[in-house]
């Protein structure tokens, strides 16, 4: 069985710490994490791996004006 995890892209690693502690304090489970330069277009090369609940996850970023430039999917074994 696979599980859809996903990457958002933030422009700094200020917008990620602040989404990783907005997502834990709404109880999504989720993780910083260094994106290779060859998956960054824009940003500072950090992304924010989403484990579940990723439309919540991308709604409260957006209503906290958290602005995502880039989704990454992947996929994990179970």
């Amino acid at each position: 069985m696979e599980k859809r995890k996903e990457v958002f892209i933030l422009s700094s690693i200020t917008y990620v710490m602040k989404a990783k502690d907005l997502l834990n304090t709404k109880g999504i489970k989720c993780e910083t994490i260094r994106v290779s330069n060859s998956e960054v277009l824009a940003g500072c090369g950090y992304g924010i791996l989403i484990h579940e609940k990723i439309d919540e996850a991308e709604k409260i970023l957006k209503n906290s004006k958290i602005k995502i430039l880039g989704k990454k999917i992947m996929e994990a074994k179970l």
